[in-house]
């Protein structure tokens, strides 16, 4: 998923879903987003084999910083707590309705897949032998997805630790 949000209006302003596809394809696919929208700040998952996916937008992008979800200190749980204080403050919004395409290619306005992400995410407390916690997870239920609510969580993360006060910031791919 790549999302764009306008840091001016607080507003997520575009999201494109894929997958499937290889990293190459993926990082075009990023650039293309970024020149359109004249995007200052990227903000990339590099978790597993998103490390070819960074290391190659950092070579030809400026402002291009990477994110892994597992390790401390940061790791999901620090990243969707920053997403729920940010939607709970009204720090970011989104449309309930997108453009996309159907079957036939044809554009049409359709659900925000996003909101049915948001709704269905779900966190768990950890414990130990001992019942102690020991921390939170956070993911989507079984056969559903999380890519959208994660790269939101991105974009928010890098409204407030970009370097520079961008206008836009996008994320891609969760």
């Amino acid at each position: 998923v790549i999302c764009v949000v306008d840091v001016t209006i607080k507003e997520l302003c575009y999201m494109e879903r894929f997958n499937l596809i290889s990293w190459t394809v993926q990082v075009e696919r990023i650039k293309e987003v970024a020149k359109r929208f004249d995007v200052q700040t990227i903000i990339v998952d590099q978790t597993g084999v998103g490390d070819p996916i960074v290391e190659s937008l950092q070579r030809t992008c400026p402002n291009v910083q990477g994110y892994k979800f597992t390790g401390a200190p940061t790791g999901k749980q620090q990243l969707m707590e920053g997403l729920a204080s940010a939607i709970q403050n009204r720090r970011v919004s989104f449309p309930r309705f997108i453009t996309g395409r159907n079957a036939d290619g044809e554009q049409v306005k359709m659900p925000n897949p996003l909101i049915n992400e948001l709704e269905s995410f779900e966190y768990q407390i950890r414990v130990d032998k001992d019942k102690r916690v020991t921390g939170m997870s956070y993911s989507a239920p079984g056969g559903m997805h999380d890519d959208c609510v994660c790269a939101l969580a991105l974009a928010v993360r890098c409204m407030t630790t970009a370097p520079v006060a961008p206008r836009l910031v996008m994320c891609g791919p969760a």
